[in-house]
């Protein structure tokens, strides 16, 4: 279930971004320029008591954040779903805005059909 969540949240994100771009290879371009930052964001390399307020708030709006707050804590430290609630509240908003957005952004109308002449 948390594995689900996780996933579900990754791919609703990744259509999102890639919904802002003309070509495939642009969020691959970009996700691997940023990827160690978001390593960082997540709170397990750094501890997250020393990350500002606001850039810990930005943070939880990835989903490898409560992602991997999540897995380490049912997966290491057997937690509970219920016990992890805040993490699964975390990825089930994203996975509603995420998803939310790519699907607004790929079933808009792309303009009227030009008639050829």
């Amino acid at each position: 279930m948390a594995g689900s969540l996780f996933v579900a949240a990754t791919v609703a994100a990744a259509l999102a971004l890639a919904s802002v771009f003309r070509t495939r290879e642009r969020p691959l371009q970009l996700l691997m320029g940023t990827s160690l930052v978001i390593f960082f964001l997540a709170g397990l390399s750094w501890p997250a008591e020393a990350t500002p307020t606001w850039l810990a708030f930005l943070a939880r709006l990835l989903p490898t954040t409560p992602g991997i707050h999540l897995m380490v804590g049912v997966n290491q430290m057997g937690a509970s779903l219920v016990e992890q609630g805040r993490e699964v509240l975390n990825l089930l908003g994203l996975i509603l805005l995420y998803g939310g957005v790519a699907w607004w952004r790929f079933t808009r109308p792309s303009g009227a059909p030009s008639t050829g002449a």
